[in-house]
């Protein structure tokens, strides 16, 4: 009789084990990372009697997780990469929009303000035409800095979204070492901890959305966690903290440190971090520098060609030409731990030259090295002063020491602060700053064009040429060293003094030629002509100022496209890991009714076997009496 209560009794205990466990599936059915849950039967041990085996019912082992390593594995890894995609191709859309198209573009805006500079060649003496081309001056800077200082906010956005990353990575990285004790806690005991251990591979699934770890489990069920080439994050219940600290090199900057439990800190490396954090340093670093530096490019060229060219006119008072834009000068910033006393200085020397980057420059103790922060691309110098890319490096005082740093903001941040700073119509230079008359007597050449090439300072000092015979001619004037019997052939160019003249027809000997101050600015297109002549010029590395910004506003288009198509595949990939993990894990509710029915029907007819079991019993008791 024992062994059908004993039959009975397991088999009631399974199948409300396997009532309980279903229903839990069912309940979790929308559980972020619940895996699905089943019961581990065996046949209990057999007993002997009249030479037979009989059953002696059902036992449970254990309640287990439809789980897989490999595959859990593969969708932390697919999530952290689509984190970090999905990131940067938001910041990329936030970024792509501050560069309209049509008439609020800064190409309008360069065109715009070429446009009345072509007028003006035409009216010089119209005020309302300089009126305009200061409007157009005033809506160009207000375009470019408007358009930086939107960018300058997103980056103050992006470094709030960076603190908070790091905020999120430590309170996750405290909960997974809070369940590695609980987990470690249940060591020996019989079965496992399976929502525990969904709870722990769930929050590990969130820490790879905002950085990417590798997991070592351990024989003890804790999970040792790493990042960033095997920087240890959590080692048991022993972890490190993710923190934004100041750069050293640039202290308008924060890098990501990992401080370890002994206080040391290692500054990781951006691209390699992956998730939310490594795909918002991405975006600070490579798409908001390099745009931030182009526009600042695009700035400090404008801003340098327009007002050269007006210092080599005269206005309509004749006084030398007024700067038209300002913008701040580029800036060096030492390390804070350089050990040496160097003060390095920086200064633009050919702003046709600029790149549109900016650089770390590194002494070794021997040589000079210049990294382009927009591609890493690395020169190397013997000593100061460096001449690069349209700017100087030179030192101004002290002494450097192997291992010392300097962050070059070459023309990052340019753009934000320039400003119009001419607000009178009548000091636009028109104007030529000098001019030509022929002698009274010439009987060959007439004057031609009269160019100012540039900056002089001997170029408003008269200066008289005089033709000996028709090949050769001399000169005098301060500044010309008064040569004599310098040849000339037809057609070719005379230049001293930042200026260059053209001469019409075949000169005769005692022909003569006076070049000096402009008296008459008033009426004078040239310095204007030479201001429209700026549109088409090669100013910027090699590129017109609107073909410069056209490329800047294609390649920001070009990655937004880039993070969107990147945002997509790698969504794709998670949603192929993620169902083949739920393949495994998830639950499905129409197997688990199926299931429960079953169960149910096992549950009754074990109350079957109990009650008949009973029944006999009684049976046996009446038949005693």
């Amino acid at each position: 009789m024992a062994g059908l209560f004993t039959i009975g009794t397991t088999g009631l205990q399974a199948a409300y084990a396997g009532l309980q466990t279903t229903s839990h599936n069912i309940a979790n059915l929308n559980t972020p990372g619940f895996s699905r849950q089943q019961t581990i039967q065996s046949t209990g041990p057999a007993s002997t009697g009249g030479g037979s085996f009989f059953g002696s019912g059902v036992r449970l082992e254990t309640i287990t997780r439809s789980y897989d390593q490999f595959l859990t594995a593969e969708v932390q890894r697919a999530s952290a990469s689509q984190s970090a995609a999905e990131t940067r191709n938001a910041l990329m859309t936030r970024m792509d929009s501050v560069f309209p198209t049509g008439g609020d573009s800064i190409g309008e805006g360069i065109d715009d303000f070429f446009a009345v500079a072509r007028d003006l060649s035409v009216r010089p003496g119209d005020t309302a035409v300089r009126m305009a081309f200061l409007a157009r001056a005033n809506d160009l800077s207000s375009k470019l800095s408007n358009t930086d200082q939107q960018l300058e906010s997103l980056g103050r956005a992006v470094e709030q979204q960076l603190s908070d990353s790091a905020k999120s990575i430590n309170e996750t990285v405290a909960r997974i070492a809070d369940l590695n004790e609980r987990i470690r806690a249940t060591r020996g005991m019989t079965g496992q901890p399976n929502d525990l251990l969904d709870a722990r591979d769930k929050l590990i699934a969130d820490l790879n959305a905002q950085i990417r770890v590798s997991v070592v489990p351990q024989e003890d069920g804790t999970f040792n966690l790493f990042v960033a080439g095997g920087q240890t994050l959590l080692v048991g219940s022993n972890r490190a903290q993710i923190e934004m600290a100041r750069d050293t090199a640039d202290p308008q900057k924060t890098v990501a440190q990992l401080v370890t439990p002994g206080g040391a800190r290692l500054t990781l490396d951006g691209p390699t971090l992956g998730g939310k954090l490594g795909g918002t340093l991405q975006f600070r670093d490579q798409d908001l520098g390099t745009a931030r530096s182009r526009l600042g490019q695009i700035a400090t060229v404008v801003t340098q060609t327009v007002n050269a060219q007006q210092a080599l006119g005269l206005d309509a008072r004749g006084q030398p030409g007024a700067p038209v834009f300002s913008v701040p000068a580029p800036v060096v910033n030492p390390r804070s731990t350089n050990s040496g006393s160097l003060a390095m200085n920086v200064a633009i020397s050919d702003v046709t030259a600029l790149s549109g980057t900016d650089y770390e420059a590194t002494f070794d103790g021997t040589q000079w090295t210049l990294r382009r922060l927009n591609d890493g691309q690395v020169s190397t110098f013997s000593a100061l002063p460096i001449n690069f890319e349209g700017i100087t490096l030179s030192a101004g005082g002290g002494t450097p020491q192997a291992g010392d740093r300097f962050a070059v903001r070459a023309v990052t941040g340019a753009a934000s602060n320039m400003k119009t700073v001419l607000n009178d119509p009548l000091r636009v230079a028109t104007a030529a700053a000098v001019a030509v008359s022929s002698g009274t007597g010439n009987l060959g050449a007439t004057a031609g064009g009269l160019t100012v090439l540039g900056a002089n300072v001997n170029l408003n000092a008269p200066v008289t040429i005089t033709f000996t015979a028709a090949g050769t001619f001399n000169v005098t004037g301060t500044g010309t060293g008064n040569p004599t019997g310098l040849s000339y052939s037809p057609g070719a160019s005379i230049s001293f003094n930042g200026w260059s003249l053209s001469l019409n027809g075949q000169p005769r000997a005692g022909d003569t030629f006076t070049i000096g101050p402009n008296t008459q600015p008033a009426a004078d297109n040239r310095n204007a002509l030479s201001l429209s002549a700026l549109q088409t010029a090669a100013l910027a590395n090699g590129q017109t100022l609107t073909a410069s910004f056209a490329s800047l506003s294609a390649e920001v288009g070009i990655r937004a496209n880039g993070a969107r198509s990147e945002a997509e595949a790698s969504k794709q990939v998670l949603d192929d890991a993620t169902r083949a993990q739920q393949s495994v894990a998830g639950v499905n509710l129409d197997e688990e009714l199926s299931k429960m029915m079953s169960y149910q029907q096992a549950y009754q007819a074990s109350a079957k076997i109990i009650q008949a079991a009973q029944s006999v019993f009684d049976e046996l008791l009446s038949m005693g009496r």
